[in-house]
Parts: structure tokens; C-alpha cells; sequence
């Protein structure tokens, strides 16, 4: 289904690439640098299929060379961010390497905020859960963006609810108690809704947090953790 959208879409793509290329303006060289930033795969299959699609009304020998060197020029500084991109390895401030394997699945548990705090990514094993919604969530996979010096790095080990509700990376919205967020507009409590649904899909539930309410009824037996937590939707993938 994927592949059939990009198809359908690479089609305007290459018309209005091929635009520019035979009619170039000042604008011609902001898209080049535009369609660089959205992907290199995806441009690069379209650079091949220009030539393809549109050499039957190139009447010019000079212009197709013309063209022709233009796109061997992109695609040697594709060919250049693709080499520098995939040697990035992402590691924190103590040296210690983020683009690795994931900690083994975690077990769902419940857990209090200061239980929380321990996954903050500092540990032996880097993993790194944050809170959404009264759901927590294993983000280790993301050390880039949830790790120290990352630009989500405030979340980890941290209940992030108020912050994304409120659109904000600012600590002032960082609770070191539990937050029952009663304070929130209606919008806000949305917006939580809806990153709480993206966090389901792109990372697995982990476990509940815990309110100062629930702590006293706090059971330990496993089977009725597994039973309580079975509507903590999962995504391995």
C-alpha cells in the first residue's frame, strides 16, 4: 500500500522536477535543496525515472546533457549525505554509544514516579521509559530523541503528559509527584489523548503509573499485574 502511494505520488514529482530542470528560475535551485531534505532514496528513484518518462521530447542534445549533469551533480551529493548519514553514531555525554541493540523486552509492571525515574537512560542497560497519559512507555529504541542531549531528553524517566498537552519541552511542566492533570482545558486533555494514541502505536506499554490513591491498593501477585494490565496496548514493532 505504501509502495502504490509513493508511485502515485512520484509522478507530479518528476513533472514538476522536469519543469525546472528545462526552465529554471531562481526557484529551481530552493527545490533541489527542498527535495534533498525530504529523503534521498525516494529522490534518486525519481532522478532515474526522469529521463525515462521524459526523453522523447528532448529535442535538444545540448539540453538533455545539460539536465544530465545537473542530476549526476544531485546524485553525488545524495550519494555524500547517505555516506555521512548512516555513520552518525548517536552516543551521549558520557561517551556511551545510543544507536546500538534495545535492552530485552520489560516485563509490564506498575510503577510510582520515583520508580519511573530509574529509567532515564543513565543505567548499565540505557533503558529509557517516559509516562503518557497514566500509560509508560519503553522509548529506549529513540535514545536519539528521549536520550541525554537529546531534544526530548527531559522526558525520560519522567511523566511527559502535561508537557506534550500543553505542546512544551519546558521543565517548569515536569512534576516530581504524580500529576493527576485536573488542571488541564479540554483542548489540552485532546491533544494528550492524541500523542497518547501515537506513543501506542510506535512504542511497547510497559506498565501503568501509579497515583498516590493507588499505591495503597498496590498488588504484587503477577497474574492479577497481567489481568489489570491487559487494555495496555502493545506495539512490538
Amino acid at each position: 500500500m505504501v509502495k502504490r502511494k509513493l508511485h502515485h505520488m512520484s509522478i507530479p514529482l518528476m513533472n514538476h522536477v522536469f519543469t525546472k530542470l528545462v526552465n529554471p528560475d531562481i526557484s529551481t535551485f530552493s527545490m533541489l535543496f527542498s527535495i534533498l531534505r525530504c529523503g534521498s532514496r525516494y529522490f534518486k528513484k525519481s532522478l532515474f525515472l526522469i529521463i525515462d518518462l521524459r526523453s522523447s521530447v528532448l529535442e535538444s542534445a545540448g539540453m538533455f546533457w545539460l539536465i544530465f549533469a545537473g542530476i549526476l551533480a544531485v546524485i553525488m551529493l545524495l550519494a555524500a549525505f547517505d555516506f555521512n548519514r548512516f555513520r552518525i553514531k548517536w552516543t551521549s555525554k558520557d561517551g556511551r554509544q545510543l544507536s546500538g541493540d534495545c535492552p530485552p523486552p520489560m516485563k509490564r509492571r506498575y510503577m510510582t514516579v520515583e520508580q519511573l525515574r530509574q529509567y532515564d537512560g543513565t543505567d548499565a542497560d540505557g533503558r529509557i521509559c517516559i509516562a503518557v497519559n497514566g500509560d509508560i512507555y519503553d522509548v529506549t529504541r529513540k535514545r536519539e530523541l528521549y536520550g541525554q542531549g537529546g531534544p526530548y531528553g527531559l522526558f525520560a524517566g519522567r511523566d511527559a503528559s502535561r508537557c506534550l498537552a500543553k505542546f512544551s519541552t519546558e521543565m517548569v511542566h515536569i512534576k516530581d509527584t504524580y500529576d493527576d492533570l485536573a488542571d488541564l482545558t479540554l483542548s489540552e486533555i485532546n491533544s494528550l489523548r492524541e500523542w497518547a494514541m501515537q506513543f501506542a502505536q510506535m512504542y511497547p506499554c510497559v506498565g501503568k503509573l501509579l497515583s498516590s490513591s493507588d499505591q495503597a491498593d498496590f498488588r504484587t501477585d503477577d497474574e492479577e499485574e497481567d489481568s489489570s494490565l491487559s487494555d495496555c496496548d502493545v506495539d512490538d514493532q
